[in-house]
């Protein structure tokens, strides 16, 4: 699943799955846009499945989210899995995989 996002002046958005958290820089002005994709390590087949999932259970379905600004932005991300997790970082491209416990960042600011 992919989503793109747009962040406006006034507007404040921001996404979370089960890997991590992301949204606008704090205190940042002007537009905003990235995209959030997540891929399952297994299918989500039964109500279940979505429920543990958006509840960051132990029976919730394992993936990869990857994160990519659109443009010359950055975006504040709090990885959920990968060291120092719950640590903000300012991010362009962002990795996250809690199938391995693994976050990796690039164009950091």
């Amino acid at each position: 699943m992919k989503r793109t996002f747009q962040q406006f002046t006034l507007v404040v958005c921001g996404v979370m799955t089960w890997e991590g958290l992301y949204g606008a820089l704090p205190g940042a002005r002007g537009p905003l846009s990235f995209t959030v994709s997540r891929t399952t390590s297994k299918p989500i087949t039964d109500l279940l499945d979505l429920v543990n999932t958006s509840g960051r259970s132990k029976q919730s379905v394992r993936g990869t989210t990857t994160m990519r600004v659109i443009g010359n932005n950055h975006v504040n991300v709090t990885p959920y899995v990968g060291t120092r997790t719950e640590t903000c970082r300012h991010a362009q491209v962002a990795l996250l995989n809690s199938v391995h416990n693994t976050s990796v960042f690039t164009g950091l600011a």
